[in-house]
């Protein structure tokens, strides 16, 4: 079968879902789809959709409106307020909001002329009266001022309208229509994601008609109510949409066992582009690459590498690998570019074999342990951009705490550099203080001859 609008462009010219423009949406198409196909005979046998993750509440309010009960777990509160309202709205007496529209819009404008007023006059707005009662939330904060000063004066001041209507479920029609307008009349855009106008070369709305385009849309609402009535008439009784404001991990202790029917949802979004889910692309990535003999066959690059140990010494045993078990790295690391943490690596010029260099100067000293064996030793590698390294080599180090990394620090250090080669190469752990235990330290501080992270070892 095929599923129609899985992107939920039409969401926006069908009635109730186009309330809300919600950047995460969910296609109400789908959700028919899916009922007619899995629940053809459902609706009047008392059956239940969940969706644990509701959002602005698509699925709840497709499945009663084609009869069954619903209930959806949404943990924003803005959402949570969305999909209820929409849950319940064809209840709500289109004359009724009608008539609070009427008198919203009027007391709107007779307030928001005034301030059109002064700002053309180029008054001090902060002056004006009567002053909004309603305020900014004081921990909200944004780069941008989010309104101009006009537009921000009569946002508060259609809020002080709303709170003060009477009526509880029309109040929160209007609250839902006052939210899903705040973006339009800020110095925000979604491009497609929010952010600033003047990001993306759009200048800032300086005054906006705000009583106009919160009327319009609350105009929208009562025709798609009456719609929404029409067609919920054929149901008696009228099937149930619940909304509960909270995580959907708590479901099991919520909903009694086998209460649903069916559950369609949409899973939280993956933002791509936050830094641990960056970093987790370029882990995944590296552990599915092959193990290779340390040090491997010579390549260019910079990048991100583990290193694995195969042997039987008893302090690495937990580690050592062997067919049925996760394989745990005892050390990850990095190599990048030359003189990159000076700013001296020049952007597209070719870094060199620096990630196959550092390989080598591991296999290097491993090869001068006494109680250990090169051959005991595997490595795997990513050649990345030197960008990426050390989001991966901070991951890598947290998920797996290798040993070499957290037990023995100072394992991966370079040689001195330029301008430090000629201080004394003394071994920086006694052997009092070896962190592999005295006994099988066998490399004496006198004798150091390799780097001081190497009598770790």
């Amino acid at each position: 079968m095929i599923f129609r609008d899985p992107a939920f462009e039409q969401n926006k010219r069908h009635a109730i879902h186009r309330w809300v423009p919600w950047i995460a949406g969910f296609s109400a198409d789908f959700v028919v789809d899916a009922l007619r196909r899995y629940l053809p005979d459902g609706a009047g046998r008392n059956t239940c959709v969940l969706d644990p993750f509701a959002g602005v509440g698509t699925t709840l309010v497709e499945s009663i409106r084609h009869g069954h009960n619903a209930i959806g777990f949404e943990i924003n509160p803005f959402a949570a307020l969305a999909a209820r309202v929409k849950c319940t709205a064809f209840l709500l007496d289109p004359a009724s909001v009608r008539a609070h529209i009427v008198a919203f819009e009027q007391r709107a404008r007779r307030i928001t002329e005034a301030i059109d007023q002064a700002w053309a006059c180029g008054d001090d707005l902060a002056r004006l009266l009567p002053a909004p009662a309603s305020r900014p939330p004081a921990a909200f904060r944004s780069r941008v001022p989010f309104f101009s000063p006009a537009v921000e004066r009569k946002v508060l001041h259609c809020l002080d309208l709303i709170h003060a209507v009477p009526d509880p479920q029309v109040r929160d029609l209007m609250l839902l229509a006052f939210g899903s307008i705040l973006v339009h009349v800020s110095n925000y855009s979604y491009e497609p994601s929010l952010g600033s106008r003047s990001a993306v070369g759009k200048a800032d709305v300086l005054n906006a008609d705000v009583a106009g385009l919160l009327s319009a849309r609350l105009y929208d609402m009562e025709h798609d109510i009456i719609v929404y009535r029409r067609d919920m008439m054929q149901f008696q009784p009228f099937p149930e949409g619940k909304v509960i404001n909270d995580d959907s991990r708590q479901v099991r202790h919520i909903l009694p066992d086998s209460s649903i029917d069916i559950v369609i949802t949409s899973p939280p979004y993956l933002n791509p582009l936050e830094k641990i889910n960056l970093a987790k692309s370029i882990v995944q990535e590296l552990l599915s690459q092959n193990i290779h003999p340390l040090p491997p066959p010579i390549f260019e690059g910079a990048g991100v590498y583990a290193l694995y140990y195969s042997g039987s010494h008893d302090l690495y045993a937990s580690l050592a690998l062997s067919s049925g078990k996760e394989e745990k790295p005892i050390y990850v690391g990095k190599a990048v570019p030359p003189g990159a943490r000076i700013g001296g690596y020049g952007l597209n010029t070719p870094p060199g074999a620096v990630l196959f260099n550092r390989l080598r100067e591991h296999a290097l000293s491993i090869e001068q342990a006494q109680d250990l064996d090169l051959t005991d030793f595997r490595c795997r590698y990513l050649v990345v951009d030197d960008i990426w390294i050390p989001l991966a080599e901070t991951l890598l180090i947290e998920m797996y705490q290798p040993v070499w990394n957290t037990i023995v620090p100072g394992f991966g250090n370079h040689a001195p550099g330029k301008g430090r080669h000629k201080q004394p190469a003394t071994c920086n752990l006694q052997p009092a203080t070896c962190n592999l235990q005295p006994a099988t330290c066998n490399v004496q501080p006198a004798t150091c001859n390799v780097q001081p992270a190497t009598c770790n070892l």
